[in-house]
């Protein structure tokens, strides 16, 4: 289970910022970082964007291969 943090609004306009994403798909990543994920699937984001060198963006419709390791 992940618990909300007061932090995760300063965060994402830090990511909003940093990485020129949305603010609400900057809210995504910082719950994705927080669950420890590798990977984010996203329709909209840029495809491979590695995040803080720990999370990796992947837009579904470019990739055909599993995404499941």
């Amino acid at each position: 289970m992940l618990t909300v943090t007061n932090d995760y609004p300063g965060r994402a306009l830090d990511y909003h910022f940093k990485y020129s994403i949305s603010y609400y798909d900057a809210l995504m990543v910082v719950s994705a970082m927080d669950a420890n994920c590798k990977y984010l699937i996203s329709e909209d984001m840029q495809d491979g964007l590695i995040i803080d060198k720990k999370l990796q963006i992947l837009n579904i419709y470019n990739h055909t291969e599993s995404l499941v390791e």
